[in-house]
């Protein structure tokens, strides 16, 4: 559970690192023609995807008129094109742009933040899970350490005791002898006298 609610955190800080990447990328002034646009694309080495499914002829992209633009500010109010994504279902604004080719880069840069948030996430999570991975072996060897040590220092207990016991029959033994030596000499003087 722990490993999986921090998994979470770990994907939710690299979500929000992203989408304020991408909100900075939204606010950036694209160049108005499509010409500087696609330079600008080919310097960040980057590719649009085209589609013949939209009405701008680029996924995420969407043509919208002058009453449709979603921003208020002059510049991007008169933007003809704007860039979208769909997460869990719903539809998300990346930004918008004066071409076609404009709101595709931006549809791009976002794609491009998304696959490396969560590739991000997925490496925060396995650096986690091998850390932890490492302290459960260290509490495993520290434990059996332990149990190792606590077994010989028994064994060592149990083996003294046994010398103490032997010791302790032999004395009495030797003892046992001394009083019937000393039994039979008593009873020899007695006989003599």
């Amino acid at each position: 559970r722990e490993a999986a609610a921090r998994e979470k955190a770990a994907r939710d800080a690299a979500a929000r690192e992203a989408a304020a990447r991408e909100m900075a990328a939204a606010r950036e002034c694209l160049p108005c023609d499509s010409e500087a646009v696609l330079q600008l694309v080919a310097a960040e080495g980057l590719e649009l995807e085209r589609s013949t499914a939209a009405n701008s002829g680029f996924t995420g992209v969407q043509h919208r008129s002058h009453q449709q633009s979603r921003l208020t500010n002059q510049r991007q109010h008169s933007a003809a094109f704007e860039a979208w994504c769909t997460i869990c279902s719903a539809k998300k604004y990346i930004g918008c742009a004066m071409c076609a080719e404009g709101a595709a880069l931006l549809y791009a840069r976002h794609k491009l933040t998304d696959e490396h948030a969560e590739k991000a996430a997925q490496q925060a999570a396995r650096v986690h899970e091998a850390q932890h991975q490492a302290v459960m072996r260290k509490q495993i060897r520290e434990a059996v350490l332990q149990k190792t040590q606590e077994a010989a220092a028994l064994k060592r207990a149990e083996q003294q005791e046994r010398a103490a016991v032997a010791a302790a029959q032999k004395l009495a033994a030797k003892v046992a002898q001394a009083e019937a030596r000393a039994a039979a000499k008593a009873a020899q003087a007695e006989a003599r006298a």
